[in-house]
């Protein structure tokens, strides 16, 4: 238990962190796209 309890929070802190960044990065892309389209279309 104990060895799994160590790996659950190195992953929370180094993997996980990792990954919010990631999907932070995808949702920034897909907002900054989004607006761009909308203000192409009320151009």
């Amino acid at each position: 238990r104990g060895m799994l309890v160590e790996t659950m929070g190195k992953n929370a802190m180094g993997r996980g962190t990792a990954r919010q960044f990631e999907i932070s990065q995808d949702l920034l892309s897909k907002l900054s796209s989004f607006r761009v389209s909308q203000e192409a279309g009320l151009n």
